[in-house]
């Protein structure tokens, strides 16, 4: 989830756990505002991208993002919090607010197809169950809305915020119940094309709650579709047709899917390409990236590169994604880890 969102929810949180009858504790102010500061705070570790786009992708939703480490992190808030108060709070006051925003933003974080180290430093195992897009609208519309109304009916402040959360999370219900609706849609391709293995992922994708990804990994080959849960059409865009249309019509209708078929290691050096997605200086590729692909095999005068991607975060068509890493090698030079960063081959680590 993106921080702004992560941070209107620890306000909506605050202002739900407040006592509107109570005169003690935080103000209703200092509440909403520690809520948010709390709530945007895990996404501190953006920090790590200073010391290298590997470090940070290493470390991104790690010991920040953890629920063994939430106790220790809501401490060191709670106390932060009380020294700037200059005394007029203790930092019992603030410690409920500050785990319930840490909480409320690593839930958030958990609901995307990122993966989240819930459990850093014990375990580096990333945990994901992904109901809602990174950038989700209708999530931040609710959010957005039920503050306002908080701010214009202060005396059921309290309660407009509890309706709100729930409605936030009937909204995340529906949308898992759209996550199990694609997800039969590939089991059903996967039978009917009697794949072997076939392990199957769906992810929610941007611009609707109906839009999903779905990847069936068989073997080496990945069988790939864009679902529209909700649409009875296919529409044609002209060429001049803007961003949002183009991301937009990728997704078709149930009846019309249009599953492609791609090689892991590509089509035109499968060994080469093999070759170098296992070579050591890959090892944190291997572990970012959960469904890689050959991207391209560029051949160039004075070298040649071979790029992957990782098709959670490819759109065909229109992008093919943020993370593209790989490996170049000049005439006389050995292979070296690049990532790709605005078409130009930049070294990898620092």
């Amino acid at each position: 989830m993106d921080t702004i969102t992560h941070a209107l929810s620890g306000a909506l949180l605050g202002r739900a756990t407040k006592d509107n009858t109570s005169n003690s504790g935080l103000s209703l102010r200092v509440r909403i505002l520690v809520g948010t500061l709390a709530a945007a705070f895990p996404d501190i570790d953006f920090i790590a991208r200073f010391f290298g786009l590997i470090s940070y992708l290493e470390t991104h939703r790690g010991i920040t993002h953890s629920f063994v480490l939430l106790p220790f992190w809501a401490l060191l808030l709670a106390y932060v919090f009380s020294k700037l108060s200059k005394g007029r709070y203790q930092w019992r006051d603030f410690y409920f607010v500050c785990a319930s925003g840490l909480a409320i933003h690593i839930l958030g974080d958990v609901i995307t197809a990122y993966g989240t180290m819930i459990f850093s430093p014990v375990s580096d195992a990333k945990f994901s169950w992904p109901t809602t897009f990174i950038i989700d609208l209708y999530f931040t519309g609710i959010i957005v809305v039920a503050l306002i109304a908080t701010t214009i009916f202060r005396q059921q402040g309290k309660n407009i915020a509890i309706v709100g959360l729930c409605v936030l999370i009937s909204y995340i219900a529906y949308q898992a119940s759209l996550h199990h609706d694609a997800k039969k849609i590939a089991q059903t391709y996967a039978e009917q094309k009697n794949l072997e293995e076939a392990k199957i992922y769906v992810m929610p994708q941007p611009l609707s709650p109906f839009h999903w990804k779905a990847i069936i990994k068989s073997s080496e080959t990945y069988y790939i579709s864009y679902i529209n849960l909700k649409s009875e059409f296919v529409f044609r865009i002209s060429e001049s047709a803007s961003l949002f249309e183009k991301i937009k019509n990728i997704y078709r209708p149930v009846n019309k899917l249009q599953w492609m078929a791609v090689k892991q290691y590509g089509n035109e050096d499968e060994k080469l390409s093999k070759q170098i997605w296992y070579m050591d200086f890959m090892k944190s590729v291997r572990q970012f990236m959960l469904y890689p692909v050959v991207d391209s095999i560029v051949k160039l005068k004075d070298k040649k590169c071979i790029w992957f991607k990782d098709h959670r975060f490819v759109l065909d068509g229109v992008r093919a994604g943020p993370f593209r890493f790989g490996a170049c090698k000049g005439q006389q030079s050995h292979w070296k880890p690049y990532h790709l960063l605005d078409d130009m081959p930049v070294p990898l680590f620092k």
